[in-house]
């Protein structure tokens, strides 16, 4: 599945599970690209000239960010997770990447900063894989509450 494909299955799965989980209503994802499409305006910089989306335009003057991780969970972690105890991360960020994926150098730069701020960061290529991870975030547990969560490849990559 593609990236944003992945990220809507997880968005989907986490609306369902918000009664269970009321803590995921502040799960959100930032509006951090433009895709560039549509009208372009041409811009002189020096003796270059090369056309640029409006949207892009617009969305940096709106404080769009390149490199913003996909998915904020900005609240403390309120169980163990990845050996760590509860309450000790003050929020955490997830970036969804397709199969081939790897971070940018700007996502990098965000990954550096949060982690420097308290943040927990981690890279998923499956919705599955990240939906586990915020439900032990809030203290629950994936294994009891959602079956078949596990999809067979993560666990055949040994990625659980």
């Amino acid at each position: 599945m593609s990236e944003a494909t992945e990220q809507h299955a997880l968005f989907d799965f986490l609306a369902r599970m918000e009664g269970r989980h009321p803590h995921f209503r502040y799960v959100f994802h930032p509006a951090n690209e433009a895709n560039g499409g549509g009208q372009t305006i041409k811009l002189v910089r020096g003796r270059k000239i090369r056309e640029v989306p409006l949207e892009v335009l617009r969305g940096a003057r709106m404080g769009v960010k390149p490199g913003v991780w996909d998915v904020w969970a900005p609240f403390r972690n309120r169980a163990e997770i990845f050996g760590y105890p509860a309450g000790l991360f003050c929020g955490l960020a997830i970036e969804m990447k397709s199969n081939s994926g790897d971070l940018s150098t700007e996502q990098k730069d965000w990954r550096e900063f949060l982690r420097g701020e308290g943040w927990c960061c981690q890279v998923y290529k499956e919705w599955t894989l990240a939906a586990r991870t915020l439900i032990q975030w809030v203290g629950g547990d994936p294994d009891l509450e959602v079956e078949g969560l596990l999809p067979a490849c993560a666990a055949a990559r040994g990625l659980l």
